[in-house]
């Protein structure tokens, strides 16, 4: 085989190989029905229980806005509920509020929130502060806002979340939907 039909030869199997890749990239790249956006929850419990802050700092007159990654805090509560990194697609086990019952007949007790820490009882030494919480439009976490403010702790295994002023704004992070149009 000559020189020229050896670079003949190299020429049509470069042109065979780059037409098999460009095949094979243009399969991937085209649109397909199983193709749609990345799934974004729109009746979730998280986009719900954002929906519902909100609207209660709109109602109090604050005007920042809850952003939706402020909900990636409380996926670390404690290394039982690690695994819940994927906060925006499910909601919470074991949501409570001081002074619900628990299943065991138990109250949780009340304890007093401050910006960086719970203003512990002796007897409440199972009562542990987890995470305060408030991520508004500047990025920046708000403690000082106490009407607004949110907190998350542990009692025993459960978790409790609630405002600063529990007794005087409404719990709104159950895990049934909320209305909120």
């Amino acid at each position: 085989m000559t020189i020229l039909g050896s670079l003949k030869f190299l020429a049509l199997l470069l042109i065979s190989l780059l037409l098999c890749i460009s095949s094979i990239s243009a399969k991937n790249i085209s649109p397909c029905s199983g193709c749609e956006k990345p799934h974004k929850p729109t009746n979730s419990w998280t986009n719900n229980f954002l929906c519902a802050l909100n609207k209660k700092r709109e109602s109090l007159g604050v005007n920042t806005v809850v952003e939706h990654t402020a909900l990636n805090y409380i996926s670390r509560p404690w290394a039982k509920y690690q695994h819940l990194a994927h906060i925006n697609s499910q909601p919470l086990p074991y949501q409570y509020k001081q002074g619900d019952k628990l299943p065991n007949g138990e109250t949780i007790p009340k304890a007093a929130w401050s910006s960086d820490s719970i203003a512990l009882d002796p007897k409440l030494n199972e009562f542990e502060i987890v995470e305060n919480w408030w991520r508004v439009s500047n990025k920046s976490a708000i403690f000082a806002d106490k009407k607004a403010a949110f907190g998350v702790a542990r009692y025993k295994e459960y978790m409790v979340v609630a405002f600063y002023e529990a007794d005087k704004l409404p719990y709104i992070g159950k895990t049934e939907p909320l209305s909120c149009k």
